[in-house]
C-alpha cells in the first residue's frame, strides 16, 4: 500500500511536468511565430521551470502574451518540481522509518518467543508448513533473505513473524531466536543451503530438532550426518501421496483426520514419558480412566512396540503414540509430566 501511493504520487507529479514542458516547448514555438526553433523553445522552458536565471534567449517583450505564458508555465513546473522532489524524499524518509519501526517492532516480538519454530526460506512448500503451524496454533518466525518475498507473504497471509536475513548466518539464526525455539525448518529449495542451516542450527543448539528438505536423493545422507533430525524429499512425499490416494484412499483421509489439529473429535499424538515413569510398567499410566484415548505403539531405543501390553517397561524418553481426543490429551499429558 505504501509503495503504491508513493509510487501514483511521483508519477503523477513526473507526469505532469513532462506535460509542462512539451506545453511550455510548444507553446513558446507556437506564440513565437515558429521564428525560433524547437531546442531554444525547449531551452527557455527548461530555464524557466528549474529558476536557473540565465537571461531569456528569446525577446518576449517583441510577442503579445509571452510573457503571461512563461508565468504560467514557471507556476506549474515549478509546482510539479517541488511536488516530485519532496514526494521523493518524503519516501525516502518514511520507508526508513517504517523500517525501523517494523524491525524494531519484529526484534520485541521475537525477543517473546519461546518454544517457536524457525522457517528457514519462502516457497511452495514452506507455504504449506506456515498454514499446518498457524492451524496448529504453534508460534514460528519466518527467515528469508528475499524482503520483497517476505512483505507479499505478510499482505496475503497476515504475517507479522518474520525476518529478512541469510538463514545459513548463526548471527541470523541467534536474532531468530534459535536459543529458545523449539525446532527449525531448513526448508530452502537448495539442498547445499539446507545442509549449512542443519550444521548451523545444531551447533548453536544441539538440542533442537531439524527437519530438512532434500530435493536430490544423493545428498540426503550428507544432510542428515549436518545434523538434520528428519529429512524429507518433497518429490518422494508426493509420489507417494498419489500412489497412497489410488490405492487405499479411505486409509489416507482417516489419516489425514487424526493428524489435523483442529480435529474436533480424535487425533494422534505423541507424548514424551518423564522421570516419574521411569522402569514402570504400562498398566502405571491407567488409561483405562481415559474412554477416548488408545496408546497404540512405543518408541524405544529407536524400536517400534505396537499395542504394547500391561507389563510392557517404559523409560525416560520413551515415545508414546496414542489417539485420543484433545481433552484427554491434556489429562494424559499432565500425567506424564514432571512432578
Amino acid at each position: 500500500m505504501f509503495r503504491t501511493e508513493i509510487f501514483k504520487r511521483l508519477y503523477g507529479s513526473g507526469l505532469g511536468l513532462v506535460i509542462t514542458v512539451l506545453v511550455g516547448t510548444f507553446g513558446y514555438w507556437i506564440l513565437l511565430d515558429k521564428k525560433f526553433g524547437l531546442f531554444d523553445c525547449f531551452f527557455m522552458t527548461f530555464i524557466t521551470i528549474t529558476t536557473i536565471g540565465f537571461d531569456e534567449v528569446i525577446p518576449l517583450q517583441e510577442y503579445a502574451g509571452a510573457r503571461m505564458f512563461t508565468v504560467i508555465v514557471a507556476m506549474a513546473g515549478i509546482g510539479f518540481i517541488t511536488y516530485f522532489v519532496s514526494t521523493f524524499a518524503a519516501a525516502i524518509i518514511e520507508g526508513y522509518i517504517r523500517q525501523n519501526y517494523q524491525k524494531s517492532k519484529m526484534e520485541k516480538l521475537i525477543s517473546q518467543l519461546s518454544k517457536h519454530y524457525i522457517i528457514c526460506g519462502l516457497n511452495p512448500y514452506t507455504k504449506k508448513v506456515i498454514e499446518e503451524m498457524d492451524e496448529a496454533g504453534r508460534d514460528h518466525i519466518i527467515v528469508d533473505p528475499d524482503g520483497e518475498k517476505l512483505e507479499d507473504i505478510r499482505k496475503s497471509l497476515k504475517k507479522e513473524c518474520f525476518m529478512e536475513g541469510d538463514p545459513t548466518e548463526d548471527e541470523t539464526l541467534q536474532k531468530a531466536g534459535i536459543g529458545t525455539s523449539s525446532g527449525v525448518f531448513a526448508a530452502t529449495e537448495d539442498d547445499n543451503t539446507n545442509l549449512v542451516i542443519s550444521l548451523s542450527a545444531k551447533r548453536l543448539n544441539p538440542g533442537i530438532r531439524v527437519i530438512a528438505f532434500c530435493f536430490d536423493r544423493k545428498n540426503l545422507e550428507k544432510i542428515k550426518l549436518a545434523g538434520a533430525d528428519k529429512v524429507v524429499s518433497p518429490t518422494n512425499i508426493g509420489g507417494m501421496r498419489m500412489a497412497s490416494e489410488m490405492i487405499r484412499p479411505d486409509v489416507t483421509t482417516f489419516l489425514d483426520f487424526l493428524l489435523k489439529e483442529d480435529s474436533k473429535s480424535f487425533r494422534i499424538e505423541e507424548l514424551i514419558v518423564s522421570e516419574q515413569y521411569h522402569g514402570k510398567n504400562m498398566k502405571e499410566i491407567d488409561v483405562s480412566k481415559l474412554k477416548s484415548t488408545i496408546i497404540m505403539a512405543v518408541k524405544q531405543n529407536n524400536d517400534w512396540i505396537f499395542k504394547p501390553g500391561e507389563d510392557f517397561t517404559i523409560y525416560k524418553g520413551d515415545i508414546l503414540i496414542v489417539m485420543t481426543t484433545d481433552e484427554e490429551r491434556k489429562i494424559l499429558e499432565s500425567d506424564l509430566a514432571e512432578q
